[in-house]
């Protein structure tokens, strides 16, 4: 032993006169290691589901002499047609899509999004109008839109739409497009 520490076995070395002139010294600490658990958490909701939906309703529309007619009909259900040419809704039930969405009690954040497609005859286009979707009686806005779902797990989504007839355009009755609703969680 020197001065409290243990020298290795031949490690230590004497030179003249007994003194010592070189050591090698092994220190051993003690080993340190930690850990730390911590919780994983989750919430988990009903999924969202389309449960209903009904057709975007346009009725009976004159097909101008001369020109292009513009008939719309918003989310709210009111109607528009462009002046002159005759452009006029002549008569039948006229009413916009409507979805009903249920995304759960848990007022999340919903993106819905309306697209819009086009499938109609020769000389007619079927088009998204100006703010084309009203989601629970809100103000009419975009074709894509954020907001929380109602406190009664419940969304009312109504889509509008808009149809150009030109002159050109054949009597015709039937399926002028599609609407489709998509809605996610955010």
């Amino acid at each position: 032993m020197l001065a409290g520490l243990k020298l290795e076995q031949g490690a230590a070395r004497c030179c003249r006169n007994g003194v010592l002139c070189a050591a090698s010294i092994s220190l051993a600490l003690p080993m340190s290691s930690q850990s730390l658990d911590v919780d994983a958490a989750a919430k988990l909701v009903k999924p969202i589901v389309i449960e209903t939906g009904s057709a975007l309703e346009f009725g009976e529309l004159s097909i101008p002499a001369a020109g292009t007619c513009v008939y719309q009909v918003t989310p709210a259900g009111s109607v528009s047609a462009s002046q002159g040419n005759g452009c006029q809704f002549v008569s039948g039930d006229v009413f916009p899509a409507e979805f009903t969405v249920a995304c759960g009690d848990n007022n999340a954040s919903v993106r819905f999004e309306v697209i819009y497609t086009d499938a109609s005859p020769s000389g007619v286009a079927f088009s998204a109008p100006k703010d084309p979707m009203q989601i629970d009686g809100a103000p009419a806005g975009d074709q894509v839109q954020s907001l929380s779902c109602d406190a009664d797990g419940i969304s009312l989504v109504r889509a509008g739409g808009k149809l150009s007839v030109g002159s050109d355009a054949e009597p015709f009755e039937g399926r002028v497009g599609s609407i489709r609703l998509e809605a996610s969680f955010e």
